[in-house]
């Protein structure tokens, strides 16, 4: 299995947001793609491929929040908070690909996401409509 983290935005959602930007700011790796539907989204990582190498070498798949490198914790803050800054609005993605579980769905505000990742954790399997 291999995490994914990525980050969706609405659909019609037009901004200055780029992977290139993003990965320039938060100093990971950032890859734009398309939602089947059409809407704009952007995964993280620490190198090309899947998000894994964002979580601290003691984390447990199962577990309910993983542990974050160093590095990860920063970048995913300046990020996440570049990206509401373009859009109030964005989907969330935390989850293993793969996994028999589907995540579960939540709404949250950006404040509660940025305190989680400062403390360097991201809570586990989970799809957020952040606000």
């Amino acid at each position: 299995m291999c995490l994914d983290f990525r980050v969706v935005l609405p659909r019609g959602s037009k901004g200055k947001l780029s992977a290139k930007r993003l990965a320039t700011l938060s100093g990971l790796h950032v890859t734009g793609t398309r939602t089947d539907d059409g809407c704009s989204a952007f995964h993280f990582a620490a190198d090309p491929g899947c998000s894994c190498g964002l979580l601290a070498a003691q984390f447990q798949v199962g577990a309910a929040a993983w542990p974050l490198t160093p590095v990860a914790t920063s970048g995913l803050v300046k990020a996440l908070q570049a990206v509401a800054t373009a859009c109030p609005s964005f989907t969330l993605s935390s989850a293993w690909l793969g996994a028999e579980a589907a995540p579960a769905r939540s709404s949250v505000r950006l404040s509660e996401v940025l305190q989680e990742l400062r403390t360097g954790t991201l809570k586990a399997n989970l799809l957020r409509q952040v606000q």
